[in-house]
């Protein structure tokens, strides 16, 4: 009886195979068989399908790998590559007091056949109905304050050729 059971927890390792647990953040715990840890994320392949695809989790989607020969990695809050942790920062905290719009301005004008023919009429002038303007804008703000109403007076002299 004794050799049976010696012989039995002799094969019983060969038979089993170990894997390892892959803890979520979220709580999900899967059986998978960690490849590779990089600096951004975690590749493993399913324990119930070790020959099938290698698949990757985001490395702060990981909060604990417990590996087949008991060690455990714990993943605190990993610092994210330099391309994840560039931000544009939003625009309601944005000082719009520093925002400078004055500056040079170039529009067109395109007249309608009827307004053209009113002009023509009442002034008995030849009014080409395409008009371009050059100009500059000059921008004052006023009523600044935390609060999200500013007022702003912009004046547009222009000459229009």
């Amino acid at each position: 009886m004794r050799q049976l059971l010696f012989t039995l927890l002799l094969l019983f390792p060969a038979v089993c195979q170990a894997q390892d647990i892959l803890i979520k953040r979220n709580g999900d715990e899967l059986e998978v068989k960690v490849q590779e840890i990089t600096l951004s994320e975690v590749k493993y392949k399913r324990f119930d399908n070790l020959e099938g695809p290698l698949i990757s989790i985001a490395k702060q989607d990981v909060f604990m790998i417990k590996y087949e020969n008991g060690t455990k990695d714990v993943f605190t809050n990993t610092a994210q590559p330099a391309a994840a942790q560039t931000r544009v920062p939003a625009m309601r905290n944005y000082e719009p007091e520093h925002l400078k719009l004055s500056g040079p301005r170039i529009g067109f004008t395109l007249l309608s056949q009827r307004y053209t023919n009113h002009i023509a009429d009442e002034y008995d002038t030849d009014v080409n109905p395409f008009m371009t303007q050059f100009g500059w804008q000059f921008e004052t703000k006023f009523l600044r304050s935390r609060m999200a109403y500013r007022g702003c007076l912009s004046l547009y002299p222009l000459l229009e050729v």
